[in-house]
């Protein structure tokens, strides 16, 4: 299957974000990609980056301005073209829902629904990252969706949930063989780090890892790009740099089965000899 990322910069302009949201679309139908996903919290500025309090006089407008609802007319466009090219995506959105606010990715099908909402379900609170701030956690936990046109299963982990092991290794669990990871990495991370991190997770849980970054300078941060693809033996097949672009790849799903077989990691597990 062909895996596409859209590893874009935002503006304080929500509709700018959108319009550019549309022709990565676009861009994915002609590379006739399977599947589309964004960085974090696409269609604004990483406003997370502030405290609640300081937001306001940071970026000119207060936080309930940037979240949608679920029957925002723009999730509505982007179904519609996902059934015009034939192929899923899903966007990562600040969305308010039932009184509440979330870090949410959307699942969009070919038929052009939406046929499932991932939260993020740890929440960051660091400098740079005051995320408890603005999202409620998950109350579902870890979701994996359905291609059945490739026979495959892709889960979704938001951005800090990465760092908790149980978040790839749960989705692994449930049987996805893909997981993708929406994410807004800045320059004062540790970024080799963080590349390691997702290579011995892709191989311990025999995976293929893909996480898609957000680029430019917002505020005080430097987001950094290098969105990137790990294969189930814990190989970068595919790393972009820090500029704004469409990165695309070819995934071989069985690659994932000969991984297991060849390292039956999940399969020998013994829960019931762990401390939790």
């Amino acid at each position: 299957m062909r895996l596409a990322m859209a590893q874009m910069s935002m503006v304080g302009d929500m509709d700018r974000n959108f319009n550019k949201t549309l022709q990565f679309m676009d861009l994915a139908d002609e590379h006739k990609a399977d599947l589309l996903f964004y960085p974090e919290v696409q269609l604004t500025p990483f406003f997370p980056q502030f405290r609640k309090r300081d937001v306001g006089g940071a970026l000119n407008k207060v936080p309930d301005e940037f979240a949608i609802a679920l029957n925002d007319k723009r999730i509505g466009q982007m179904c519609e073209r996902c059934s015009e090219y034939g192929f899923y995506a899903s966007p990562n959105f600040y969305v308010r829902h039932n009184g509440k606010h979330y870090d949410m990715s959307l699942w969009l099908t070919p038929k052009g629904r939406v046929k499932g909402k991932a939260k993020m379900v740890h929440i960051a609170n660091a400098p740079g990252f005051y995320e408890t701030d603005y999202y409620a956690p998950s109350e579902e936990g870890f979701l994996v969706f359905d291609m059945p046109e490739h026979n495959a299963k892709v889960g979704i982990v938001i951005c800090y949930d990465r760092h908790m092991p149980e978040s790839i290794r749960t989705c692994a669990a449930k049987g996805a063989d893909i997981i993708i990871i929406p994410a807004a990495n800045v320059s004062t991370e540790p970024l080799d780090m963080f590349e390691l991190e997702l290579k011995v997770q892709a191989f311990q849980n025999n995976v293929f890892v893909a996480m898609c970054n957000r680029v430019g300078v917002e505020g005080d941060a430097e987001f950094v790009g290098q969105s990137m693809v790990i294969d189930p033996n814990g190989k970068t097949i595919v790393k972009a740099d820090d500029s704004q672009q469409f990165v695309v790849c070819n995934i071989e799903l069985n690659d994932v089965k000969k991984a297991r077989a060849a390292r039956p990691y999940l399969n020998q597990r013994r829960p019931e000899m762990y401390a939790y």
